[in-house]
């Protein structure tokens, strides 16, 4: 099975505020084909953008298949422009449902790599 390309928008230390639920700010974005097996274990556990309430159901299905570079490839400025929208709209939900603390480490051995998941 082909999974798809991805870009992760990042909040960074972010902390849900109490009405954010149990929604992540990490949004897994399909950006190309890929398989299964090329995204992070860490990557795969989220649940990955999906545009709702588009005026062409279509385009949902297509953006599983293609990503948002496949638009752009295939010149569906129209698919593009709808998936971008509720995209940013999606972000904006993110914004404001999470607050993000400062943090600023001391040693630069604290931090750990995005994608490996627990401890380092």
């Amino acid at each position: 099975m082909v999974r798809r390309g991805i870009g992760c928008l990042l909040a960074g230390e972010r902390r849900p505020s109490a009405s954010s639920g149990s929604r992540t700010a990490i949004l897994p974005v399909i950006w190309s084909p890929m398989r299964d097996d090329q995204s992070p274990p860490a990557v795969r556990e989220l649940q990955f953008f999906l545009p709702q309430r588009l005026k062409d159901p279509d385009i949902a299905q297509r953006y599983l298949t293609e990503g948002v570079y496949g638009f752009l490839v295939l010149n569906d400025e129209a698919a593009y422009q709808a998936v971008a929208w509720r995209l940013a709209c999606r972000i904006v939900d993110a914004y404001h449902a999470y607050h993000v603390e400062p943090w600023i480490p001391a040693d630069p051995g604290q931090l750990r790599e995005s994608f490996r998941g627990g401890g380092g």
